[in-house]
């Protein structure tokens, strides 16, 4: 996921919400403009929640 279209979202007035991305560069998200108040971080699911 392109943190420029992530940062384009929040830039517009919307909120996102990132699910399973541990490495996802919260820095550049910040330095492209983010505002990291409005994003979600949502850890990978475990398995048996799939079930």
């Amino acid at each position: 996921m392109p943190i420029g279209l992530l940062a384009s979202v929040i830039a517009g007035g919307g909120h996102v919400a990132v699910m399973a991305m541990p490495g996802l560069g919260l820095l550049a998200l910040h330095e492209e403009g983010g505002d990291l108040a409005k994003v979600a971080l949502l850890p990978r699911p475990k398995e048996a929640a799939v079930e």
